[in-house]
């Protein structure tokens, strides 16, 4: 039995991104190919090689707030739904100087990643990263199905918001109102902190 459940993990490895291992009893729920992940559940954690060959996690790079964007490279959506998720950051940080948010562009290919690496980060910006999931393991381990599809991490590090990228404007308006509102909370806090009597 063991050694069919450490074959499976290196299948998985090498037709993707690999998942890490759950974190404090976590077991992550995939109910279907069809809905993965729903708002709640705790948010799926996967390794993937940076540009010098590290391994990393998604783990070690969450903001307050992570934008995960599930996109097909091949798909003539690829492009505008990354321009989105710029745009979606963008919104969201404005004058939330306290809160930070990342963006994770995870796309998947029919054919794999083009340079025939596995899991692999493409590109990387400040709180921005596009990470190439090979034949979509990570995508199919959220369930995001062959649309463009977003899901919102929060600080408890649970799905809080979950949508197709072309909902997206209605999207960035929820995660911007949460975002103002830490970021509130965090001033309040702050304030606490400051007046109380040492």
């Amino acid at each position: 039995m063991r050694a069919l459940f450490l074959a499976s993990l290196a299948v998985m490895f090498l037709a993707g991104c690999a998942s890490q291992p759950p974190a404090r009893g976590w077991s992550p729920r995939v109910d279907s190919p069809e809905t993965g992940v729903r708002v709640g559940d705790r948010y799926v954690d996967f390794a993937f090689q940076d540009q010098s060959g590290k391994e990393r996690s998604l783990r070690r790079d969450l903001g307050d707030y992570t934008v995960v964007l599930f996109t097909e490279c091949e798909s003539d959506t690829h492009q505008p739904a990354g321009d989105l998720l710029d745009a979606i950051l963008s919104a969201g940080q404005y004058g939330n100087s306290n809160v930070k948010l990342v963006g994770v562009n995870v796309h998947w290919c029919k054919t794999g990643c083009k340079d025939g690496q596995h899991c692999h980060l493409v590109d990387a910006k400040p709180n921005l990263g596009s990470i190439c999931d090979g034949a979509g393991a990570v995508r199919r381990a959220y369930g995001a199905g062959t649309e463009d599809w977003l899901f919102v991490i929060g600080p408890e590090k649970t799905i809080e918001l979950s949508a197709p990228a072309l909902q997206g404007a209605g999207l960035s308006k929820q995660l911007k109102h949460r975002a103002d509102q830490l970021s509130e909370e965090r001033v309040r806090a702050s304030f606490r902190y400051s007046d109380a009597p040492w």
